[in-house]
């Protein structure tokens, strides 16, 4: 670790000595400088495959996926505001042939 990241560590641990002891919930997640870090909340994925058999050897197929991401709320302390946990989600559309010989 660099010196200046080290003695910020030491600077944080030095505040909060008995928080580096403590897994009291989301507050507790921090970065090297301090800062409250965001964890993930959930992550869900669903997809969905419709396959259409042209021949006994040629396939049609579309594919549809869905995946979906939150992370949880962090609160504010001090100085520092809480702000809201992100979410994410994304939409994948695939289709394709396949032909067997």
């Amino acid at each position: 670790m660099g010196d200046a990241v080290q003695e910020t560590v030491d600077a944080v641990q030095d505040s909060e000595p008995d928080r580096w002891l403590r897994f009291d919930g989301i507050d507790n997640v921090r970065d090297a400088s301090g800062s409250a870090q965001s964890i993930i909340k959930y992550q869900l994925g669903m997809s969905l495959a419709f396959v259409y058999h042209v021949t006994p050897s040629l396939h049609l197929d579309i594919d549809y996926f869905r995946a979906q991401f939150a992370w949880s709320d962090v609160p504010g302390s001090g100085t520092v505001p809480a702000y809201a946990g992100g979410r994410q989600n994304m939409d994948f559309i695939n289709t394709g042939v396949t032909m067997v010989w």
